[in-house]
């Protein structure tokens, strides 16, 4: 087993992908980034608590993507109970696990290193609102309420920031081929839904 220390750096170099895909794997089902967030961080805490389990040879995002497909069915399913609304989840759970195949498809032909120059370029290319946002969220470990104070401007205004912000990085990232294209049956990005 790795060192608490080794998979905790492995698990945050994997997070921006981890991101993109539960925020693709909604697609429109959620009405915040906080919600986006919540479910990333429930899927980190399983991880870390099954740390023992993985395998440190594999690669670790297939790994938490099969987490995240079970964290965000049963988010899902929540609120589709919540709301009372029926559901094919096998239909659901065939869409998310394409999903995650086709990032381990583009994982698989990049390193580490090209992602993160690419998302890197991608949120430098950001106007600086949206910019401003997604660095003081990711890069600062801010919550979208603490943005909020610093910068003046309503939790509501941070939260359209942050998830602009991450639509316009994923739009970049799916351009320069690093990340897969939206499966939005309306052809829309799934974060502007």
């Amino acid at each position: 087993m790795e060192s608490p220390d080794t998979f905790d750096r492995r698990l945050a170099q994997e997070r921006f992908l981890l991101v993109g895909f539960i925020a693709a794997a909604c697609r429109g089902r959620v009405a915040s980034s906080d919600v986006v967030e919540d479910l990333v961080q429930d899927t980190l805490a399983i991880a870390w608590t099954r740390r023992a389990e993985f395998d440190g040879a594999r690669a670790l995002g297939p790994w938490l993507r099969g987490i995240a497909v079970r964290v965000v069915m049963g988010s899902v399913r929540r609120e589709a109970r919540r709301r009372r609304i029926a559901m094919d989840d096998a239909h659901e759970i065939v869409r998310i696990e394409g999903l995650a195949e086709r990032f381990a498809a583009i994982e698989d032909q990049l390193d580490g290193r090209q992602l993160a120059e690419g998302v890197r370029g991608c949120v430098q290319a950001l106007p600086a609102t949206f910019r401003e946002v997604l660095e003081r969220h990711y890069g600062g470990d801010q919550s979208i309420a603490e943005i909020a104070v610093d910068l003046g401007i309503s939790d509501d205004l941070a939260s359209k920031r942050a998830i602009r912000g991450r639509a316009l990085v994923a739009r970049c990232l799916r351009s320069k081929g690093l990340v897969p294209g939206s499966d939005a049956p309306d052809g829309r990005d799934e974060e502007s839904s």
